[in-house]
């Protein structure tokens, strides 16, 4: 479990800097920003994407960020405290893993 834990926390590490360094920190939103409002069941749905870390970064942005453990994509999104119902896509991949303390997949 501290594991799993050590994992998500690293991924949410990176999902941090992202909102650091992407245009989502300026005060323009993306174009390609979503409504917060049912984007857990638009991600299940179209991606098959269900969500598996949400947090608070430093900066108080809400990140969540989304993966397919069978086809193991993964999405993170954000959400800029002044537009609590805009989600903002901050990347998506493909070949996650979720890793343990020793960098072994789970």
């Amino acid at each position: 479990m501290i594991g799993r834990i050590t994992g998500l926390i690293s991924i949410a590490l990176v999902g941090v800097s992202l909102l650091s360094t992407s245009s989502f920190g300026s005060s323009a939103k993306p174009a390609s920003c979503v409504p917060t409002k049912n984007l857990d069941q638009e991600m299940a749905k179209r991606f098959n994407e269900k969500p598996f870390f949400r947090g608070i970064s430093i900066e108080g942005y809400y990140v969540v960020m989304y993966f397919n453990r069978s086809q193991r994509t993964w999405t993170v999104f954000g959400v800029h405290p002044t537009e609590p119902n805009s989600a903002c896509p901050l990347a998506a991949g493909s070949n996650g893993e979720i890793l343990d303390q020793k960098g072994q997949r789970l």
